[in-house]
């Protein structure tokens, strides 16, 4: 009949709404799948409950049949659910990847957008069993993260294409250290000038961008400098002895290369830029000479004379000792 009203008309545990006398003794309600609800196979029985009144009160019993004209209900209720995220911890540097596993409730969930340190987690792969991994990263540029301090963001997604809200959530299995940023070096490296002979050390004060720096490969004209010192905030001093037989320079032409290592192993490209507070020749080579005498076959007596004649290996010499 018509004009009936919906006493108690249920689907899958929740109420039918939005309900109406559409045409001639048929009428329609909806029902809106809920979180929590019950997931149900296509096919499944007895989830559906319609007791309906007339004017006077009357209901009849429920009715408990469902057709699925439109083709096989199926009903996902449920979205996925994550109960952790988990890394094993140490110093992370450039170029490490961090294998993160996550424990959800089912297997069979593909990735939502899903992030570590703000950047794309990659490799993800269903280990079965509701466990899943994914990868990170670390790319120079990232931000650096002290240990308890890596934000993490996991989203799946369930065949129905139900997700989670985001799970937050990161379990160190050790103190996890991010690393994402090789040293600056430098800003500077800076000497101070003059001309440097066989045995003189020349001290080389280099600016960066952090404490705690070692030296991996720091030379100036191609010999590696000693007496490494983090000297002062971001200063460092290292020293290069002139050795005789190294490589002659004339101002502005002695080649410096700094590379510096941060305690994550991260290291720089090597800075060759080297300031000369004034300008900086190296002389590394003593003068090469041979001598021969002139003088007659006589022999010579008081005030008598013999002339030298010294071939060098170079010129504008001056004689420092010469007898």
């Amino acid at each position: 009949e018509q004009s009936l009203s919906c006493s108690t008309c249920t689907m899958n545990g929740g109420t039918l709404t939005s309900w109406t006398n559409s045409a001639t003794n048929t009428y329609t309600g909806v029902y809106t799948v809920v979180e929590g609800q019950t997931d149900r196979a296509a096919g499944a029985s007895n989830f559906i409950s319609i007791v309906l009144a007339d004017a006077a009160g009357n209901t009849n019993a429920a009715y408990t049949t469902l057709v699925e004209s439109g083709g096989a209900i199926t009903i996902d209720a449920n979205s996925p659910a994550i109960s952790s995220a988990t890394v094993t911890g140490g110093t992370k540097k450039i170029g490490d990847v961090i294998t993160i596993t996550v424990a959800a409730v089912t297997a069979g969930y593909t990735l939502g957008t899903s992030t570590m340190n703000g950047v794309n987690v990659a490799g993800f792969n269903d280990a079965t069993g509701g466990s899943y991994t994914m990868t990170y990263t670390v790319v120079s540029g990232n931000t650096d993260r002290a240990a308890g301090a890596t934000p993490i963001s996991i989203i799946l997604t369930d065949s129905f294409g139900n997700t989670n809200s985001a799970f937050t959530t990161l379990t160190e299995s050790s103190a996890l250290v991010i690393d994402a940023n090789a040293p600056a070096a430098t800003t500077s490296a800076t000497i101070p000038g003059g001309t440097a002979k066989v045995g003189t050390v020349i001290t080389v004060t280099i600016v960066a961008s952090e404490q705690s720096l070692t030296c991996t490969g720091c030379t100036m004209n191609t010999v590696a400098l000693a007496s490494f010192t983090n000297s002062a905030t971001n200063t460092y001093t290292a020293t290069y002895t002139v050795v005789e037989g190294n490589t002659d320079r004339a101002a502005g032409a002695t080649p410096v290369s700094i590379t510096l290592t941060d305690a994550a192993g991260n290291s720089n490209a090597a800075y060759t830029t080297l300031t000369e507070s004034s300008a900086q020749t190296v002389d590394a080579n003593s003068p090469a000479a041979t001598t021969s005498a002139t003088g007659g076959t006589d022999a010579l007596g008081v005030g008598d004379t013999i002339t030298l004649t010294i071939v060098a290996s170079e010129q504008s010499l001056s004689c420092s000792t010469c007898t």
